[in-house]
């Protein structure tokens, strides 16, 4: 592993000079050891101990349900912490019922804590694996195992040399769970042995599907989308607002756009406003806590964190974003619990997890803002077809994945057991 401790060192060392999120990133795994160790020290561990691993907020939230099933699965009280390596998660206002969340340890401290912690097992959400968290638990022989387990056809992962370092770290898995069956397909071509492949399903979607709220809520909003056809942007990215903003603009009927920005800040709210105002749209920005925007109103930019998965529950139809970036598109899923029609950019076909519900007729890509227009009158004009295709959307959500997936963790930890007390009666 001294590959990966020079160019954690390198990194700490050129820290000042990184963009902003990577600096924080950085700076974070530089103090992590130090912390978690204090941590273990003062607390009281319980018998049973797991470590996730994501790198920002969507993977925490894949092991969330699988984690509330586990506590009640297993014997004893249990001690989970989530380590992450984005800032995002740092600033995030929710949890995914860990005892404790940080950054992950620099690559120097990750065996330091493995030691101290001693984790029964470590879940890996989206087999997001960090090769010195991989050899250092494999060498101290914990189990490790992949959730919710994507792999999109394009992946790079697919293409050496990244599938040559992650069949070495594949290889130290006791059990891959996948999607679906293409993921899995997928998986078997980088070296996922038969033997430790299953297909469970998404199980960040029966979180999704458990906590989908009331359409009552956020009721300064809701009046305002009571006044017509409401169009829910979600997670957009400046490459998404032209095409939305001129969809609403030229369409024959009075659509409203919601707008929920990616970036909370208020200065990316600001830039929709500005944008809809030149195409002769009134716009407000809005944050919890304002009053509800006046029922002229045609776009509506929403500033504020963590509200998007209740918004998609006052829209009629939906577009996800980031289809027309390089880095892809957001999840449908909260928008597909809803049981509405979604649109996304062209990259969403690219995308594993979009192209379920594109395939299972719940969503459709789009070129342009001509595309999403075409798409908007037609759902306006035959509220039929809208709502069939929202209810296909939301039939291609898993049920049941994290039930599963948990299950195959249960069976991990009691063989690992057994094969502990066997070596242990030999000695």
């Amino acid at each position: 592993m001294s590959l990966h401790y020079a160019l954690g060192f390198s990194m700490l060392q050129i820290a000042p000079v990184l963009p902003r999120k990577l600096r924080a990133s950085v700076r974070g795994t530089g103090h992590a050891g130090a912390a978690w160790l204090r941590w273990v020290s003062r607390e009281t561990l319980a018998e049973q101990r797991l470590w996730i691993h994501g790198a920002s907020v969507g993977e925490g939230l894949v092991a969330k349900p699988i984690l509330s099933r586990l506590r009640l699965a297993l014997p004893g009280p249990v001690t989970a912490i989530h380590t992450y390596t984005s800032p995002s998660v740092a600033t995030w206002n929710g949890d995914i019922g860990a005892d404790r969340t940080g950054y992950l340890p620099a690559p120097t401290q990750i065996t330091n804590v493995l030691l101290a912690f001693q984790p029964g097992l470590i879940m890996y959400p989206r087999a997001d694996l960090w090769p010195p968290l991989v050899a250092g638990a494999g060498r101290l022989r914990i189990p490790q195992v992949i959730v919710g387990g994507r792999l999109s056809r394009g992946s790079s992962r697919l293409r050496w040399p990244a599938r040559a370092l992650y069949k070495e770290m594949l290889s130290q898995m006791s059990a891959v769970c996948a999607v679906s069956a293409d993921d899995a397909e997928r998986w078997t071509r980088i070296g996922v042995p038969p033997k430790t492949l299953r297909v469970t399903g998404d199980p960040r979607d029966d979180e999704i599907i458990a906590h989908t709220g009331s359409r009552g809520a956020l009721r300064e909003l809701r009046d305002w989308a009571g006044h017509g056809f409401v169009f829910v942007a979600g997670s957009t990215h400046q490459s998404d607002t032209g095409p939305i903003i001129e969809a609403v603009s030229r369409c024959p009927h009075a659509i409203r756009l919601l707008v929920v920005p990616h970036d909370s800040a208020r200065s990316a709210s600001e830039e929709v406003r500005r944008r809809a105002g030149r195409a002769n749209l009134s716009a407000n920005v809005w944050a919890p806590g304002d009053p509800s925007p006046t029922p002229d109103t045609r776009v509506v930019s929403v500033s504020a964190n963590g509200l998007l998965r209740t918004l998609y529950g006052l829209g009629r139809a939906a577009y996800v974003g980031g289809g027309f970036e390089q880095s892809g598109v957001h999840s449908l899923a909260e928008a597909a619990a809803w049981g509405i029609p979604i649109l996304a950019g062209g990259r969403a076909l690219r995308d594993p997890e979009a192209a379920r519900f594109i395939r299972g007729g719940g969503a459709e890509s789009v070129r342009d803002g001509g595309q999403i227009c075409n798409h908007l009158a037609r759902w306006f004009a035959d509220d039929a077809e809208r709502v069939r295709m929202g209810e296909r959307a939301q039939a291609c959500l898993s049920h049941g994945a994290a039930e599963k997936t948990a299950d195959i963790i249960l069976r991990t930890l009691s063989e690992t057991t057994v094969t502990a007390r066997s070596e242990s009666a030999h000695l």
